[in-house]
């Protein structure tokens, strides 16, 4: 009996450290089980972030793409097409008043030129005058009114100031302080000068041609006239 009772005592143990052991294999189970779960909901959740991350780029992309032609629409559609300057003679102010800019309006603006008219040499016509000074001129006027900006470089500017040189040098001719324009007023003094120089040079070489060819006439006939009077004078003989 007492060897009965130690083996079975034994055996009971080694079931019971089995059973143990058992248990923690199950519980270690378990626990992996729930990691794995776990990592798997994880895993899920981060997928669903990456596709909600998708969705909302390619929604955003959309929007901008949307919002880019829109904008390119709305700026086609917001800028005007601008007002050419008409050929041949043609009213300023009538265009003017045509496109909505009224009298008391047309007034303002040619008053406040007169307060840039001294940035230009008022004894030259618009072709001389300074690029760089007629543009600046321009640009103040059409900041201070931009209704002017809707023609194509700001041409009435142009107009008036072409106008205002052109009655100023008028103006200072009849006072005697410039002098008429020269029939050929687009060359400047400089050229005209060396345009005579170069007519005269040209007058006094045609003179020194008819003359040297007048001379060997002259010199022709006189040795014909010679030969004839030594013929007679032979025949004389």
């Amino acid at each position: 009996m007492p060897k009965t009772s130690k083996k079975t005592k034994e055996l009971e143990e080694k079931l019971a450290a089995a059973s143990k052991a058992l248990d923690e294999m199950r519980a270690k189970e378990q626990e992996t089980a729930k990691l794995l779960q776990a990592a798997q909901e994880r895993e899920a959740e981060q997928n669903r972030q990456l596709e909600v991350a998708r969705a909302q780029t390619a929604e955003a992309q959309a929007m901008a793409q949307a919002a880019t032609i829109a904008a390119s629409t709305a700026a086609t559609q917001a800028v005007p097409e601008l007002i050419d300057r008409p050929h041949g003679n043609f009213s300023l102010a009538a265009i003017l008043q045509e496109h909505h800019i009224l009298t008391d309006e047309q007034s303002a603006i040619h008053q406040f030129l007169n307060g840039y008219m001294g940035m230009l040499e008022e004894k030259k016509c618009f072709s001389y005058q300074d690029p760089k000074q007629v543009a600046a001129v321009r640009a103040a006027v059409s900041h201070e009114y931009p209704v002017l900006k809707k023609f194509r470089d700001q041409w009435p500017v142009t107009r008036m100031l072409q106008d205002r040189l052109r009655n100023r040098r008028i103006e200072l001719q009849k006072l005697g302080v410039l002098e008429k324009p020269h029939r050929n007023y687009k060359t400047t003094p400089e050229q005209r000068s060396q345009q005579a120089k170069h007519a005269n040079a040209i007058s006094l070489q045609n003179r020194r041609m008819r003359s040297a060819q007048t001379n060997e006439v002259r010199r022709q006939e006189q040795e014909e006239r010679d030969a004839g009077h030594c013929g007679v004078g032979e025949t004389a003989v």
